[in-house]
This record gives structure tokens, C-alpha cells and sequence, in this order.
């Protein structure tokens, strides 16, 4: 028997049992818990396959070592390639599965998941819940009998849960982080079993397996969802920093962009040629580089939601055929110019629903079967037909429809393996246009599709202040934040009422900001509050920035310039949760995170001060090296040197004199 370590002190002893004669390969130790040799067969092995031919797990499969971490499992007309690749920097562990049907004809998977059997059932799990303008709200839950599952549903990789959980030992309050990388719909299973005088905790995770029937055609081999894990310090403050480190070098982006203005709350699908023409000059003094056109300017009818499909300008409304020429008037005025899409689904009433129904898949909602190679011509040509036309520089990308149940039974396998090469294909053919991700917000914000598919995601669709924040914070426990868009949706409004020190009623204004997504709450912070809110990653405008005054501008100019000048540290930053993550209801304490570019040696440590008394607080940043010195400048102006020792042992001192306001810190080594 010889055992495999797959790393070192950051994966706290995870080891591999293999047993060469009899051909049987288990876990050992994992992250610090005593991995299960169960007598029950569903506590069994490293990998669960149910197919047409039989069940298979545990002892069923045979196992060979074919390299140093990787082994091939062989049951019935079978075989599961799995490589275990241990990432030296953060210590987080890959399992990526492969199923072969070695046989002659074609077989049908049931289930097919990876698993983790531990002892003991002292644990806990953290998973987060996301619904539509509710992103990333997560809480611990005890495992005190039978399952907890976390799975997405209709369709979308991140509604109702995001594809990430930890496992805490209550006794130890150690943690392990997972990560499940869609291929479709996708779950993580944690599963309370008893045995004989024995508990076993069994973690299982893959593709979904909630009515699978997923066909494999003779002698070929399907990819799986690749699983990642990690431990950490039970405290979620700590969980994000190890697949922040893990992305950025696997993932690298192109750029985060400059500011954009986009047209959707400003009047939402009501668009006017006149009245946007005088946010466009505004929109260039303020440092915005793109300007971009979102729904509502296609189709026949005023009903943008069934026109999708449709993507020929409407003549009768919005820019009556003009648009070309409105896009000429943006880069006159030395900005680009972008447009909203939604490429995957088509209104019933639309030609193309009409003329190719057989291009549609059945399913509850009009969504395109991208498996069919001519489907995807045709969306990557009236994709690149639209950037021809109106010389895109920018595309924002939703995805505003419930998928609901596959009724292929393949839970969108095939489908979302299309989707990566329709991608693929549309950006090699337009390499000079920025793809902003869209799901009607937050739904589809996946390690998998962000990061292969866009150069942002929208965080969410709300663009209430502290929830963005709130989602910011939260999403950074699995993803890198600044690659998150959000929006600035404010608007300064005459204030007809008196306060205690302005009695000036004629000349009182106020900004205003959006307390959700339509405009029904209006919500009232400070509006230098409100650009640092976005200023932790990508963001735009959609307002009416012709009514600022100037003071209102200079802020927003102020704070667009900031971010431009710090653009490079953003692309290159993982976020450190210096404070809880917190709900996004709760508007209790301050809130920290610092953005850590290690390539620079830099950092931006922005603190928020909610309904707090401390008019102060001390910021200890990570990543201080205490035998150097630092620059420390503040958003305000003010600036001051520190020692790396006096920064690590008495932290720097925040002054916030009111309640929801920021300041941002620049610390950077001399």
C-alpha cells in the first residue's frame, strides 16, 4: 500500500490511500479529518458512477496509477481518468474526472459525482444563497441529520445557490472550501450516515444528478465539472484569498475597463436620440470612456422582451434608424460606443422562432440549442454583423431567462459546452470588443463562466449602495470582486425642505440614489460613499449626469479618475476581508476590504462606516512586510509615512465624522 500526499502544509495532510494489490484507491486523510473506510457501500471510494449498466463505487472500481496524482478507475464498460493537481502557491487541490464508455455501444449516466468520506459528524456548512437583486447571502447551517444539498436551479449556475461551500469542524474550527467548476447544473452534496457505533459525514459533488439521464456515445469520454478545495481558518473573513491567488494567474484578463455610461436606468427601454445626446458630452467630461445602449433599440414593436431575436434596429421608435448616426456623435466626442444583446433566446413572435423552429430547444423557455453547429454560426454572425455595423467596442451580454428543466435529461451538459464555443468563437472573431456579463444581474457569476466567458459580470442587478457593497464583500469569498460590475444610479433632485443648519429652500438639492432596481426605493448616502461603494471594481453610470451640479461632478470626475489611476492594481488585486462578511440587510459596524496588488506592492484599503458611533478605526492591512516603509495616502488629500512595523502593530487610523461615509487608503512600499 503506498500513500499519496497531494501537498503540503497548506492542504494540512490531505493523502491518498492506494492499495496496489488490491487495486483500490481511498482517501486517508483529508485536510486534518480522518477519512472513512466504511463497510457502507455510500461511504465508499473517491467516486460514484450510476449508469444503465450498474452501479459503481468503492470496491467496484479498479484502480491503476497512470502518474504521480493521477489514476484511472475501471468498472464495467467504464472508465473514470481523474487527475488530482495540488497548486503549490495556495495549496488548493484540483479533482478533474473524465468518463470513458469503453464499450460499443452507447450507455446512459444517473449520477456520476466525486466523493469524500470523513469520520465524525461534528460539522457545519456555509453555503450561499442567490435569488434576483439577493446575490451571495450566506449563513452557517449544522448538519444535524440526513443531507444538505446545494444545488442552482433554472438553468442559471448561481440562482437559488452558488456552486461553493465549506465544511467547519465545530470541535476544531477548521474549514475546508469547495468549489464546483459548472459544466450545467451542478450540486454539493453533504450527507449525515450511521453506522455501526460509527458517523460518517460523506461529501459528494459534480453534476447534477436530479433526473440525469445523460447519454455517452460508444467509446467516447465526457469531461466532468472539475472540483476545487482548499482549508482555511474557520473564520469567513479568511476563505477567499487562496481562490483569488489560484484565479488570477489561470484566468488572466485582458483589462478592467475604464467607466462606462449605460442607458437602461437612466429611462430604462425608453430611449430618445435628443435626450441622450445630452449626456454625452457630460458623460466625456467626467473621465466616462464608453457609452453603451441597452435594451429597447431592436425589433418591431415596443415590447422589448418578446423582440429579442429581432436584431434589426427599430424604425419606428428610440433611434428610428438613426442609431449609426448617434454612434458617430459618441466617438465625435472622443468615447466608444457599445450595445446590449441577449444572444441566446428568442421571442415566440420573432422570424427567426418562426423560420427555424427546429433551431429551438424544447424547453420551457425559447432558448437556442447551441448544440446544433448551425445555430451558432448564425448567432456568432448577427453578433459580428452588429459590431460591423455600429463599430462596437463594447457588448453587454445578458442572459434574462428562467432555462427551468432540461427535458434532454442532460441538465444543460451539452448545452453549456456549446455556450464556451460560441463564445470562443465570437471573440476570436471581434478580439476588440470588452464582453460585459449579464444574467438579469447576478445569476450565472461562476468561477467557470466569468472568467472564460467575459471581462466582467455583473455583481447584481440592484444598485442600492450598500448592497452592492454587501454583495462585493461576499463574492469575494469565491471569486476576485473588482472583475463584478455595478452601477451608480443616483440623481440630484430640488429639496424643498428645511434642515437645521440650511434654510435655503430655493437653492436646496439633494442626491438621491435607487434603493433597488426600478426605481420604487429611493435611498439617500452620501455620494462619495456611493463611488467608493463601486469604486471596488468595475462599474458605470446610468443616470442623468446633465442635472449634477458642478460640485456633484467634480466628485464623480474626482472619483472616475481615481479608479483610472489605479486601474492596474485592480486587474492585478485579490480582496482581503479585513472585517465579517456580512447580510445584505445588515447596515451594522464599519466595513473593510483591502485590494492587494502584490505584483505592484500595493494596496487600496477602502472602509466604510455604517451606523456605527466610532467615529474611528484602525485598518490592519495584510501583506505588510514589517522591515519596510510605507506611503500612506489618504482619499481626502492627507498623507503620512509608516513603518511596516508601526502599520502591523498599531494599524492605520481611519476618521469617518459621519455615519455612511468612506474613505479609501493608498498604501504603497517605498
Amino acid at each position: 500500500m503506498s500513500l499519496i500526499k497531494l501537498a503540503g502544509k497548506k492542504s494540512r495532510g490531505v493523502v491518498l490511500s492506494f492499495d496496489e494489490e488490491n487495486r483500490k484507491l481511498e482517501w486517508k486523510n483529508f485536510f486534518g479529518n480522518a477519512a472513512a473506510e466504511a463497510p457502507i457501500p455510500e461511504c465508499n471510494g473517491t467516486f460514484f458512477l450510476d449508469t444503465d449498466a450498474g452501479r459503481f463505487d468503492g470496491d467496484k472500481f479498479k484502480a491503476e496509477k497512470t502518474g504521480d496524482s493521477r489514476f484511472l478507475l475501471s468498472a464495467g464498460p467504464f472508465e473514470v481518468r481523474v487527475d488530482y493537481e495540488v497548486d503549490d502557491v495556495t495549496g488548493i487541490i484540483s479533482i478533474k474526472p473524465y468518463v470513458k464508455n469503453t464499450d460499443k455501444q452507447d450507455h446512459v449516466i444517473y449520477s456520476c459525482m466525486s466523493r469524500i468520506p470523513v469520520y465524525g459528524n461534528d460539522f457545519e456548512i456555509y453555503g450561499q444563497y442567490t435569488a434576483w437583486c439577493a446575490e451571495n447571502q450566506g449563513e452557517w447551517m449544522k448538519l444535524a441529520s440526513g443531507n444538505i444539498e446545494l444545488t442552482n436551479s433554472a438553468g442559471s449556475s448561481t440562482v437559488s445557490c452558488t456552486p461553493f461551500a465549506c465544511l467547519r469542524s465545530r470541535n476544531t474550527g477548521k474549514a475546508v472550501a469547495f468549489h464546483v467548476l459548472p459544466i450545467g447544473d451542478w450540486v454539493i452534496r453533504f450527507r449525515r450516515i450511521a453506522g455501526h457505533r460509527t458517523g460518517y459525514t460523506v461529501i459528494e459533488a459534480g453534476l447534477s444528478d436530479a433526473g440525469l439521464r445523460l447519454g455517452i456515445a460508444a467509446e467516447t469520454e465526457l469531461e466532468m465539472p472539475e472540483i476545487l478545495m482548499y482549508s482555511f481558518d474557520g473564520d469567513l473573513k479568511n476563505c477567499g484569498e487562496a481562490i483569488q491567488r489560484y484565479i488570477l494567474p489561470r484566468y488572466p484578463r485582458r483589462h478592467i475597463p475604464d467607466p462606462v455610461f449605460n442607458t437602461w436606468f437612466y429611462n430604462y427601454d425608453v430611449l430618445d436620440a435628443e435626450v441622450l445626446k445630452k449626456q454625452v458630452p457630460v458623460a466625456k467630461k467626467l473621465g466616462i470612456k464608453t457609452f453603451v445602449i441597452d435594451a429597447g433599440w431592436f425589433g418591431t414593436g415596443v415590447d422589448w422582451e418578446n423582440q429579442v431575436g429581432c436584431w434589426q434596429e427599430n424604425t419606428t421608435r428610440a433611434f428610428h434608424g438613426n442609431m449609426k448616426e448617434f454612434a458617430d456623435y459618441v466617438r465625435e466626442n472622443g468615447m466608444d460606443f457599445g450595445l446590449w444583446m441577449e444572444p441566446q433566446r428568442a421571442g415566440r413572435e420573432t422570424d427567426v422562432y418562426k423560420n427555424h423552429p427546429d433551431w429551438f430547444m424544447d424547453e420551457d423557455a425559447v432558448i437556442y440549442d447551441l448544440t446544433k453547429p448551425e445555430v451558432r454560426e448564425y448567432i456568432v454572425n448577427e453578433l459580428s454583423r452588429l459590431v460591423q455595423t455600429y463599430d462596437l467596442k463594447w457588448m453587454k451580454l445578458d442572459y434574462n431567462t428562467d432555462m427551468y428543466r432540461d427535458l434532454t435529461g442532460t441538465n444543460y451538459y451539452y448545452y453549456y459546452i456549446a455556450e464556451r464555443e460560441l463564445y470562443r468563437e465570437f471573440q476570436e472573431r471581434n478580439p476588440q470588443v470588452s464582453f460585459e456579463g449579464c444574467a438579469g444581474g447576478g445569476a450565472r457569476t461562476d468561477i467557470a463562466n466569468v472568467f472564460n466567458l467575459y471581462h466582467g459580470h455583473f455583481v447584481s442587478d440592484t444598485v442600492h449602495p450598500l448592497e452592492i457593497l454587501r454583495s462585493r464583500q461576499n463574492v469575494a469569498m469565491r471569486m476576485t470582486p473588482a472583475y463584478m460590475g455595478s452601477w451608480i444610479v443616483a440623481q440630484e433632485v430640488k429639496f424643498p425642505v428645511n434642515t437645521y443648519t440650511d434654510h435655503d429652500i430655493d437653492k436646496r438639492t439633494k442626491v438621491i440614489t435607487c434603493g433597488d432596481a426600478w426605481w420604487e426605493q429611493t435611498v439617500d448616502y452620501n455620494l462619495d460613499f456611493v463611488m467608493a461603494c463601486n469604486l471596488l471594481g468595475e462599474y458605470g453610470f446610468s443616470a442623468d449626469l446633465a442635472a449634477f451640479s458642478e460640485k456633484n461632478q467634480e466628485i464623480i470626475r474626482k472619483a472616475n479618475l481615481y479608479g483610472i489611476e489605479h486601474k492596474e492594481l485592480l486587474e492585478t488585486s485579490i480582496a482581503h476581508l479585513l472585517t465579517e462578511p456580512k447580510l445584505m440587510n445588515d447596515i451594522t459596524g464599519w466595513t473593510l476590504i483591502q485590494l492587494e496588488s502584490e505584483k505592484l506592492g500595493e494596496s487600496l484599503v477602502f472602509a466604510f462606516r455604517l451606523t456605527d458611533d466610532a467615529e474611528s478605526y484602525y485598518a490592519f492591512p495584510k501583506g505588510i512586510d514589517t522591515g519596510r516603509k510605507y506611503s500612506v495616502e489618504f482619499y481626502d488629500g492627507t498623507s503620512a509615512e509608516m513603518s511596516g512595523e508601526d502599520i502591523v502593530n498599531y494599524g492605520i487610523r481611519i476618521d469617518c465624522a459621519k455615519r455612511y461615509s468612506a474613505m479609501i487608503i493608498d498604501i504603497k512600499a517605498i
